[in-house]
């Protein structure tokens, strides 16, 4: 890490900025509220969009442009304390940019619901729900709120105060920033329906349509507002897009093995629509032929149900698909942060830096087979307190475990500690060896579920190695029954 003209000392506050920038979306939004009320026109769009931006959403994009003034500022002199409201105004302008390809996406996806919450073209069918074609409408209404927001993105972007030579090159890495997510996003409606083995074919669509515009042309935003020599746009390339195709990745795991609870999506929709993701083209690429039938008889059904896709899980982990996805995203995390170590970027750049690759890639799925599923709890997937650390299995990473807690715990999911909670809940025992499981349940206070034995006989003694295996191959006598 070399030294920088004017080094950022002080931590960067990324809370604070996300008050900052939420603060500007409001206002927009209060305003261009107040003007169509001037002219009598329909609240409810104003409203919609209004909720649909500032009811969610982790600003991503914008908190990135910030820290990319940050990083090409450090070579400026003197640097501002804290991104300036120009800046801050302008990165404001991602965020309803993104309101814009959300709702489209939406749209394009058949999905019902965002953030945990129904889809705007779902919210607008809803509302008018005493017409005839209301379905047909809520998609039609929703892509007129959609290219509105994008036309709010651009007058905030025009209207931030930002002096003529820094809003062109703004203008200039916004521009290839929108073509590259249409063309990112054509790539991904053409493939889907009809998902294929080609690994290529699906890291590029991860690359066009996630990560150049996450989290590589968001960074490049912000050091064009700064003002920034091609070698910074370059060092900040270097960590951005390998992070960025690790967060699209984690992204495809949560679509399919997630709890919709913490994503606030379904984990039904990729499946039914039959995205082509890494996931998907590498379990294609290594499943046997008869595993490999069943995935494309289930994947792309409009109907599919839980149970189909229990079995498309299990195809996913047993074909070693799901493996190598972590594999890489665990490469590719390492390749930006290896990439931030050789930026010249202060210590506190830096930092800011590593700490938003940390919470995009701490979201892990919940209990629906994925890896870590036997670990997690309601909590678990949640970015607002996961950090590295021994105890990721009971949800958190920066606390000690709770008291009572046992790391052997079978059942750390019933007892995370949820943010705001007052105090730990009483921590149920671990199972014990050679205890029925109807005894475990009655020790730590659940109910037994259906099903289970209730009599208090210890678990049959496991049987010697050779016996297991020679009645895995049909033979009780210790003998493999093929030679």
């Amino acid at each position: 890490m070399t030294a920088c003209a004017t080094a950022v000392t002080e931590p960067i506050d990324l809370a604070g900025l996300r008050l900052r920038i939420d603060a500007e979306l409001a206002g927009f939004l209060d305003g261009r509220a107040r003007a169509a009320a001037a002219q009598q026109l329909p609240g409810e769009v104003t409203s919609l969009i209004r909720d649909f931006v500032l009811d969610g959403g982790k600003r991503l994009r914008p908190l990135l442009c910030a820290l990319g003034w940050y990083a090409a500022g450090e070579a400026a002199d003197p640097l501002p304390p804290r991104p300036p409201l120009p800046v801050v105004r302008a990165a404001a302008s991602l965020e309803m940019f993104h309101a814009f390809a959300m709702i489209h996406d939406d749209i394009m996806d058949g999905s019902d619901t965002r953030r945990g919450a129904p889809s705007v073209h779902r919210a607008l069918a809803a509302r008018h729900a005493q017409r005839g074609d209301a379905d047909r409408f809520g998609t039609h209404a929703a892509i007129l709120l959609g290219d509105l927001a994008h036309a709010w993105s651009d007058e905030l972007l025009h209207t931030a105060g930002l002096p003529p030579g820094r809003l062109a090159a703004a203008r200039g890495v916004v521009d290839t920033m929108r073509w590259e997510v249409m063309h990112g996003q054509y790539l991904d409606l053409t493939a889907t329906g009809h998902p294929t083995a080609d690994l290529g074919q699906a890291l590029r669509i991860v690359r066009y349509k996630t990560a150049k515009y996450t989290v590589e042309r968001p960074l490049h935003l912000g050091a064009a507002l700064a003002g920034t020599a091609a070698a910074r746009t370059a060092a900040l390339s270097a960590y951005a897009l390998p992070l960025g195709e690790a967060f699209q990745l984690r992204d495809d795991v949560l679509g399919v093995y997630g709890d919709p609870a913490v994503t606030g999506k379904s984990v039904l929709d990729d499946l039914r629509t039959g995205k082509q993701t890494v996931l998907l083209a590498l379990a294609l690429a290594r499943a046997d032929p008869g595993r490999r039938k069943r995935l494309r008889s289930l994947v792309g059904r409009p109907d599919l149900d839980e149970d189909g896709a229990r079995q498309v899980r299990a195809i996913l982990r047993e074909s070693g698909a799901l493996r190598e996805v972590e594999r890489l995203i665990g490469e590719r995390r390492r390749q930006a942060l290896r990439a931030l170590d050789r930026a010249p970027l202060s210590p506190a750049v830096a930092d800011a830096l590593r700490r938003t690759a940390g919470r995009l890639l701490a979201r892990r799925p919940g209990r629906r087979g994925g890896p870590g599923d036997e670990r997690a709890g309601p909590d678990h997937g949640r970015t607002d307190h996961v950090l590295p650390g021994p105890h990721r299995r009971h949800g958190r990473g920066d606390q000690a475990l709770p008291a009572g807690a046992d790391r052997r715990d079978p059942c750390p999911g019933r007892h995370p500690l949820a943010p705001g909670r007052a105090a730990p809940v009483a921590q149920p025992p671990f199972r014990r060896r050679g205890e029925t499981a109807a005894r475990h349940h009655r020790r730590a206070g659940h109910a037994v579920p259906a099903g289970r034995r209730r009599d208090d006989a210890p678990r049959r003694p496991a049987l010697p190695p050779a016996e297991r295996a020679g009645r895995r191959h049909g033979r009780g006598d210790g003998r493999h029954a093929d030679p």
